[in-house]
């Protein structure tokens, strides 16, 4: 019995062994260098929020990514142009300078996953209180910044409650 087990321990490390070796024909490749371009990487840094839901951080991406110049109403003598990105829960109207630059953008989106900040801020008073909807609005100017705030609606049986917060969770409005 003892041989057994040991012969089946070496046919199975024997077949292990050889698995690791065969390429069938396939060689690793090395990239000397790959570089990822955004754009507008100082928009997206600036609105994007790593606790965000994916749906608006793709939108966001989109807008960051996207080239004016490849409309066909492009006209390099408009000092602006605006661009709307839709989707099923929000969009983005962005103002793009005629090198292709966000200058300007506005952001809505409907029932999105919040935050964990402003989620814990909003339990933590609210206890008890049903999540009814909320709104996530976001105002970029490449000037003046972003402000980023959530509009959150609470329901406890028939009572509501309206709920404006920052990104941080810290109220900026109750009703």
């Amino acid at each position: 019995m003892k041989k057994l087990i040991i012969g089946l321990i070496a046919l199975g490390l024997t077949s292990l062994g050889f698995s690791q070796n065969n390429t069938n024909g396939i060689s690793e490749v090395q990239l000397k260098s790959v570089v990822i371009i955004v754009p507008n990487i100082g928009y997206l840094n600036d609105v994007s929020d790593g606790s965000i839901s994916s749906s608006v951080g793709n939108l966001q991406l989109g807008a960051a990514n996207f080239n004016i110049k490849d409309l066909k109403e492009y006209n390099s003598e408009l000092e602006f142009m605006q661009v709307v990105f839709n989707q099923k829960n929000g969009k983005i109207i962005a103002n793009y300078d005629k090198n292709g630059n966000i200058v300007r953008s506005t952001e809505r989106f409907k029932n999105v996953v919040l935050p964990p900040a402003v989620r814990s801020s909003i339990y933590k008073d609210h206890m008890g209180w049903d999540l009814k909807k909320d709104t996530y609005q976001v105002s970029y100017s490449q000037n003046k910044g972003v402000k980023k705030t959530y509009k959150v609606q609470l329901k406890k049986g028939n009572l509501k409650k309206n709920l404006k917060l920052d990104s941080d969770g810290r109220y900026i409005k109750m009703s």
